[in-house]
């Protein structure tokens, strides 16, 4: 089985691929805008996917940051378009899931990923979108061991389980009551 973990960005997409012992990795990186740029970054994801035997998960919005949200919401849309189009599965994570599955701590800054992602399974970059793609495809990998019973939660660390299990079971979000106008 191969992982694949991609941590989108509008100038500098973090790919990285797992399988057996061996570890792919690109920057994806451009200077062109608008759908010439969607267009270049879908294209170079899905070159570098295999025919088969993957696993796909993707750094979901981080709802907290508006700025740049309408473009980065244009990637993630031509990608899952694309994706689609080619019925290519994929699973999205909560950032804050994908630091603390690496760190033990979902408010991890992007700098010190680097540092905890290398710690934890001696990958090593000094580019925050590469650490950011290799702990998604960690957690996709764990996260496909554990559906498959390849794995059980409890072979991970304690903050790991906790993350995985959210993923399993997520809890609704409780809704706030309105408040009536007279």
């Amino acid at each position: 089985m191969i992982y694949i973990g991609l941590d989108l960005a509008l100038t500098v997409t973090g790919f990285v691929k797992i399988w057996e012992a061996n570890i792919g990795r690109a920057l994806i990186t451009t200077k062109t805008r608008g759908v010439d740029r969607l267009d270049y970054i879908c294209n170079e994801i899905i070159l570098r996917i295999p025919p088969k035997d993957y696993y796909i998960g993707i750094e979901n919005y981080a709802y907290g940051r508006p700025n740049q949200a309408h473009q980065i919401g244009e990637l993630h849309g031509a990608l899952k378009h694309l994706f689609f189009r080619f019925q290519i599965e994929y699973n999205l994570y909560a950032p804050k899931s994908i630091k603390k599955f690496a760190s033990g701590k979902g408010n991890a800054k992007k700098e010190l990923l680097i540092r905890d992602v290398f710690k934890r399974w001696g990958f090593e970059t000094d580019n925050n979108n590469l650490a950011d793609a290799y702990a998604i495809a960690k957690l996709t990998e764990a996260h496909h061991k554990v559906l498959t019973c390849e794995a059980a939660i409890e072979d991970y660390p304690v903050f790991q389980q906790e993350v995985l299990r959210g993923i399993l079971n997520p809890t609704p979000k409780k809704r706030r009551k309105k408040k009536e106008l007279i």
